[in-house]
């Protein structure tokens, strides 16, 4: 005889609305490996599936935005508040990335985080800035994509800062009521590279979706120094 409780949650309805007071999220994560029934109740309900930022919502308004908590956990150079430099070697600080074991998991292509949002409501598009430091002064530029998933905003930092690992590039993100920001930094020197490129492993995702090239647009000199860019403050000041 079945009892109330396996009557409960065995209701698709009833179901949603238990897993939809679930706290933190991981726990909603987890659920779905208790059984078939709650990993396709999860997956297919629109509610959950925005509790776990993995569709947007629609009817919050961007100036009450909040942060995904659980990326902020596994991947907090990214989100604020995180002390010192942000640059490729704090990557490879992080917890999983520092495991080799955790790091094939994280970054295999199919890893959920890279569907992920790093706020909500999610903006449509992800600005990115780039300020370059050159000894005839400091340059700016601005580029855009679809789509603000994680694995998007992942894979333009760890690109650029692998590519400029010797430039003393740093990044830093914004989440917020202009929506999710990337700024990225380098300095070019006379003697980058040598001696300073990137040794031994790196943290390309096998999921790096290399097909979104930034178009960027030339915002030319940046006047005046000892600002802050994007939040952080200009090592190169």
């Amino acid at each position: 005889m079945t009892s109330a409780c396996d009557r409960v949650l065995s209701t698709t309805e009833l179901l949603e609305f238990i897993l939809s007071h679930l706290t933190p999220i991981n726990y909603l994560f987890q659920a779905q490996r208790v059984s078939r029934f709650f990993h396709t109740t999860i997956q297919k309900s629109p509610k959950l599936q925005q509790l776990l930022f993995m569709r947007a919502e629609t009817c919050r308004s961007l100036e009450d935005y909040v942060t995904n908590q659980l990326l902020q956990q596994h991947f907090a150079p990214w989100f604020p508040p995180f002390q010192g430099r942000r640059n490729y070697d704090r990557l490879k600080e992080m917890e999983w990335a520092s495991t080799p074991s955790l790091r094939a998991i994280y970054l295999r292509p199919e890893a959920s985080w890279r569907r992920m949002l790093p706020m909500q409501p999610a903006p449509q598009t992800l600005s990115v800035q780039y300020l370059e430091h050159c000894q005839t002064g400091d340059f700016m530029e601005t580029a855009s994509v679809e789509g603000a998933t994680m694995g998007r905003v992942y894979d333009i930092t760890e690109s650029f800062l692998r590519a400029e690992y010797a430039s003393y590039a740093q990044f830093s993100m914004h989440c917020g009521g202009e929506g999710v920001v990337v700024y990225l930094e380098s300095q070019m020197q006379c003697d980058m590279g040598e001696g300073r490129g990137l040794k031994g492993w790196d943290l390309k995702s096998e999921g790096a979706e290399m097909t979104h090239e930034l178009q960027w647009v030339d915002c030319g000199e940046v006047q005046g120094g000892g600002y802050r860019f994007g939040g952080m403050d200009s090592v190169f000041d």
